[in-house]
């Protein structure tokens, strides 16, 4: 049973040594502590999976996640989650995508910088 005090537990990967409980996942995104039982607004239904899934790891897969959404008491139906998951996936994926670019672009623009200052090393002072 979930608290507002308590992260849900799992039994699937292994937990997190830095684990956030779904109350500080709620609060970060601004919506109320999804309860069990209790229809769950889009929004919480994200929460809820998004802890799920980073709860363990390695994060975990939709199937165990819903497993691990219905063993907590959690409410909601399968076509829903799918939608959910997937859009919370598309995110993730688009967030690692933004990610690598920024790392890319940093990359090129220490090389860029270390390339000048080569230019500059090997053009000698300038008068």
């Amino acid at each position: 049973m979930l608290t507002e005090r308590g992260p849900v537990t799992a039994t699937a990967g292994k937990a997190s040594q830095a684990t956030v409980t779904l109350a500080e996942v709620a609060a970060v995104a601004g919506v109320p502590v999804p309860e069990t039982g209790e229809r769950l607004s889009d929004e919480q239904l994200v929460v809820v999976l998004r802890h799920l899934r980073y709860r363990e790891d390695p994060p975990l897969s939709y199937r165990q996640a819903v497993a691990a959404f219905r063993e907590a008491g959690f409410v909601g139906g399968e076509e829903r989650i799918r939608r959910t998951w997937g859009e919370l996936m598309s995110r993730d994926d688009a967030t690692e995508a933004e990610k690598a670019a920024e790392d890319s672009e940093t990359s090129h623009t220490n090389d860029d910088a270390n390339a000048d200052e080569e230019d500059e090393e090997e053009a000698g002072p300038r008068s």
